[in-house]
């Protein structure tokens, strides 16, 4: 379970010391990998150009995405609570939009104090699918709905 999703402190991914109640997701550019400590139990090392590069083949893409949302779904499934940190070396505004879509996946509030990377938020969005909350908001909406128009047809 996760209940806590950073990006914004300034804490480098080099920095933060492993402990067994957090989680690690690191963006490395193609060309700089950052030395991260040993010991992470959970811990996601990606490697992507940044889209400013325009490096297309390089850019955060579909297998990214993938690896971001299985990572994920392995915490918010353990019953132990994390906190995840989320470091990239392109700055925050990739960082931030991984944790937005992560926070919006579990209905978790994630402070937008950067600006982020629109394109990676939506297609990481896309590949975790809607919140549970969501959905389940929706579908009650649509039960109320059907619930009026039928009492209204009679």
């Amino acid at each position: 379970m996760v209940i806590v999703i950073d990006y914004h402190t300034d804490e480098a991914a080099e920095d933060i010391v492993p402990e067994e109640w957090m989680g690690l997701i690191v963006g490395h550019a193609p060309e700089r990998r950052v030395p991260v400590r040993d010991g992470w139990k959970r811990r996601l090392d990606l490697e992507f150009a940044d889209d400013s590069t325009h490096d297309h083949a390089r850019m955060f893409g579909d297998e990214h995405a993938h690896a971001v949302s299985n990572f994920f779904t392995t915490l918010v499934q353990d019953a132990k609570p994390f906190a995840l940190a989320v470091r990239c070396v392109h700055g925050r505004h990739n960082a931030a939009a991984i944790a937005l879509a992560l926070g919006e996946r579990i209905g978790r509030y994630v402070p937008a104090y950067a600006p982020h990377n629109r394109r990676i938020r939506e297609l990481l969005g896309s590949k975790l699918g809607e919140s549970e909350s969501r959905t389940s908001r929706r579908s009650a909406l649509a039960q109320r709905i059907h619930y009026h128009l039928k009492a209204a047809a009679r």
